[in-house]
């Protein structure tokens, strides 16, 4: 997984280098939109960043052992020995003499080396040690230098300073879980509800590839009306939806779909309960019938794994290969065989 926005919280000054540490995740404001929830890793009760919205999740409650490694520096920041308030930024460190050099606020003397790079382009400001570049210094600390040093007549060529310097923060690190150590959150099952003829649906769609989509979406709507017929065929007098899907995946195709069985089916009443978190729609789940169904995609597994580390029995869509991937469902029989468009058609698991 990696964690993004590493620079910005309580670990941004520490450089991990593949260290095995226990970490939680919990759900918190997001940190550029405060009226969104994000999904923080946990180090020691500190918070390292956020997961990248393309990385796999693990859910909210989640505790585990992960190697973290820190993304490698490629800015370096001088402080200046008068003032600390007054810091440069050199970036492009990667490219140059120092790439691999980790800076620990040792004091050095830079000199800044203008340079016409590009025809037709402003000029490159160069930081150098010695005749070694360091990097280029970034455009907000050319303009504040320029405005420091216009006011003394002097010019950026060649001027020399005194300055301690640092790697910059790293602004992600890479985690990799050891799956063995996943704990998952322990939930509280609520009092039974007195009607006992209510077969319960948890849900969740996922985003997946533009070449998947369309069959993908046809599949899952499929799918729950298979889950209505299926606890009619149960003897069940009410069908709850609840919908677990990520704020990202909801689908208003889904939520038509259930309204469309609502207005239909005469023989059942089929209800939409809302959208849950999956902790609190498990605790839901009491009857032997009751069953999960979705789309399994990088940030589902997480979900999948929850709920069958739970015991309930869950069928999951795999856009890419056109199967179902099963667990805690009843053995298929031998003499029932499910087509490719058996699937497509019907939702079959």
């Amino acid at each position: 997984m990696r964690v993004i926005g590493t620079q910005f919280n309580e670990y941004a000054l520490r450089n991990f280098q593949d260290e095995r540490v226990a970490i939680k995740f919990e759900d918190s404001v997001h940190p550029r939109d405060s009226t969104k929830t994000a999904r923080w890793v946990i180090l020691e009760g500190k918070k390292l960043g956020t997961l990248d919205a393309h990385s796999p999740h693990l859910l909210a409650g989640c505790e585990a052992i992960a190697a973290i490694t820190s993304a490698p520096s490629t800015s370096f920041i001088v402080t200046s020995l008068k003032n600390p308030d007054h810091k440069l930024q050199i970036d492009s460190v990667n490219k140059y003499a120092f790439a691999t050099r980790q800076w620990l606020g040792e004091q050095v003397n830079i000199t800044l080396d203008v340079r016409q790079t590009q025809e037709r382009k402003t000029p490159s400001v160069f930081a150098c040690i010695g005749n070694q570049v360091l990097g280029v210094v970034n455009k907000q600390s050319i303009n504040f230098l320029q405005g420091r040093l216009a006011a003394v007549g002097r010019q950026l060529h060649g001027f020399s300073f005194v300055g301690m310097l640092n790697n910059a923060p790293a602004s992600y690190a890479d985690i990799v879980i050891d799956s063995s150590s996943v704990k998952f959150p322990e939930i509280k099952v609520g009092e039974h509800e007195n009607n006992s003829a209510v077969a319960t649906v948890v849900f969740f769609s996922a985003s997946v590839d533009s070449q998947f989509q369309a069959k993908t979406e046809q599949v899952l709507c499929n799918m729950l009306r298979r889950a209505v017929d299926r606890a009619v065929e149960r003897g069940y007098d009410t069908v709850r939806f609840v919908d677990v899907s990520l704020q990202s995946d909801k689908s208003s195709q889904n939520l038509k779909t259930i309204e469309m069985l609502h207005t239909e089916r005469k023989n059942i009443k089929v209800e939409f309960k809302g959208a849950a978190s999956l902790e609190d729609a498990i605790a839901l789940l009491r009857e032997p019938d009751d069953i999960v169904i979705g789309i399994r995609s990088p940030k589902t597994i997480g979900m999948i794994d929850f709920a069958s580390n739970h015991r309930k029995a869950i069928a999951a869509y795999i856009p890419e290969t056109g199967r179902f991937e099963r667990r805690n469902l009843p053995s298929i029989q031998p003499n029932v065989v499910a087509t490719k468009n058996d699937i497509e058609r019907d939702g079959s698991y």
